[in-house]
């Protein structure tokens, strides 16, 4: 008799080998910005500087980002030798090209401080990749780097949800794996969202800023083969009740 898991065998290794086509070593690439050049400069609640990055330079890397605290603020200044937006200039921040509520209208000041505690209204701690634009009629600025938001991840509210969603996922795969694809499938999503969270709050990005995009994608892989397995054992057991049943 063959072993029931074997069936698991195909959809897993093409799962397998998804991961390892996205397995890509990452390098410390420079805080880039295209179009002006900038400087930040991190400080925490009392005011006290903790870290700063220079455009075009080796910092706000994935191994060396830019530390800031939860409760703390990032002042940015653009050089003497960046021109003004000038009226009407806007500008925008994104974490993983997702768009944030960090963003304004006025591109005419050569320096600013925004507020950690602006872009979620609750606390959180990890590595994220941050993209941004500066626009106006004269100049186009843009740029990207790694921030690191300090604290205990242990005490925030996205590990917890990260928790709840792998445990609501799993559950799901385990009903799709008795013959029920939406199940399966809604399981493996959430699986591979509940993981991009937590490896997120943990700063473990072996793919950098993809990461969530590839954990949600091999979380549908396996979502798939929870489907495929189950549906797999039903039509075998299928015979079998026919046969009881006469």
């Amino acid at each position: 008799m063959r072993h029931p898991q074997r069936g698991l065998a195909t959809p897993v290794g093409v799962g397998l080998l998804l991961a390892a086509a996205l397995w890509q070593p990452t390098t410390a690439a420079a805080f880039a910005l295209s179009g002006c050049q900038m400087t930040l400069i991190s400080l925490d609640a009392d005011g006290n500087e903790i870290d700063t990055a220079v455009g075009g330079s080796a910092d706000a890397t994935q191994h060396d980002p830019l530390r800031v605290s939860w409760d703390g603020t990032v002042r940015w200044t653009r050089d003497a030798g960046s021109r003004s937006t000038g009226p009407g200039g806007t500008w925008h921040l994104d974490v993983f090209g997702l768009p944030t509520p960090l963003r304004g209208t006025d591109g005419t000041v050569a320096s600013d401080s925004i507020r950690v505690t602006d872009s979620l209204p609750f606390r959180f701690a990890g590595l994220f990749f941050v993209s941004g634009r500066l626009s106006g009629p004269d100049v186009s600025c843009a740029g990207s780097g790694w921030l690191r938001v300090m604290g205990d991840p242990m005490s925030t509210l996205p590990l917890t949800v990260s928790l709840g969603v792998l445990l609501v996922g799993l559950i799901l795969l385990a009903v799709g794996a008795r013959g029920r694809w939406l199940p399966a499938i809604v399981g493996g999503l959430l699986l591979g969202a509940g993981s991009a969270i937590a490896m997120v709050t943990y700063a473990a990005l072996p793919l950098g800023e993809t990461t969530p995009v590839a954990m949600l994608g091999v979380g549908i892989v396996i979502g798939l083969a929870a489907g495929w397995f189950g549906r797999r054992q039903l039509h075998r057991a299928a015979p079998a009740r026919e046969i009881a049943g006469r």
